[in-house]
């Protein structure tokens, strides 16, 4: 069997391998010979991935479906706001902001880190210690009780300064512009795969994709998508998720040109051929 595992590269287990496919798949739901044989592309053996999808479906991560696994539990929600991440900002925006504030100022340490894990992922930047904004261009998630939430209009004599003291602006695009580079050189990659002979690259590109992809993925995710009058324009992280979809498709198309591969070559007409 041909695998592709880098091993210059960062290494992926069994189980992050998997929720990585699941988490990009719609509806969230994969045979178990693809997620085996994806996992040969890191190196990882049948026997490795089957049972760490078993244990996955024993701590709830994933159920049991008749022809392999799909995502249960959290981590249904957890695609969710990868979709979200994904989404560009929509233009339309009142002015209104979001104020979330604490009614108990002695909260525990656990409650506090728990608060701002949540806050963040939605989107919000911290003003001060226990107060925290927003532009109300999004739907709030549930952000749990015991807090004050207030929408309205913001009175600021310096719009650009605030917005730059709540989201690290610059970093933010740095990192979007870095991730936007690694996109477009690995979509610009696909002439050499479809080549004679670039039938050896495939599997090193699918890794590289999916490495490169798992960063991209957890930077949207955690992108705030402000609306576009409080960004510079073009911003990058909104470039990235267009250019991310495309570099998505083609790695679903070449993963499948991958498996059939190594269905072809593990079946006895396959084995018989390469004798």
């Amino acid at each position: 069997m041909t695998t592709a595992a880098n091993s210059e590269g960062p290494s992926f287990s069994a189980r992050s391998v998997a929720l990585s496919l699941l988490l990009g798949t719609h509806p969230p739901r994969l045979s178990t010979s693809v997620l085996v044989e994806s996992g040969s592309l890191f190196g990882i053996n049948a026997g490795t991935m089957r049972t760490a999808l078993s244990r996955m479906a024993a701590k709830g991560e994933v159920a049991p479906t008749a022809h392999g696994y799909e995502l249960a539990g959290p981590l249904i929600e957890r695609q969710m706001r990868q979709d979200l991440g994904r989404r560009s900002p929509t233009t339309q925006w009142d002015g209104r902001w979001y104020s979330v504030t604490s009614l108990h100022a002695a909260r525990e340490l656990a409650d506090r880190r728990d608060l701002r894990r949540r806050l963040k992922r939605a989107g919000f930047g911290e003003l001060r210690p226990n107060y925290w904004l927003r532009p109300a261009n999004r739907d709030l998630p549930d952000l749990g009780s015991g807090l004050l939430v207030t929408s309205g209009e913001l009175l600021v004599e310096d719009l650009d300064t605030l917005v730059k003291r709540l989201w690290p602006l610059a970093s933010l695009e740095s990192e979007a512009t870095r991730l936007l580079s690694e996109t477009r050189r690995l979509a610009g990659r696909e002439a050499d795969l479809l080549s004679p002979d670039g039938a050896d690259d495939l599997g090193r590109w699918l890794v590289e994709t999916f490495t490169v992809s798992a960063d991209i993925i957890r930077f949207l995710t955690r992108e705030p998508r402000l609306p576009p009058s409080l960004v510079a324009q073009p911003w990058a992280p909104d470039v990235l998720r267009h250019d991310y979809s495309g570099l998505e498709r083609l790695f679903q198309r070449h993963l499948a040109r991958f498996l059939r591969r190594q269905q072809a070559a593990t079946s006895p007409e396959g084995a018989e051929s390469h004798r």
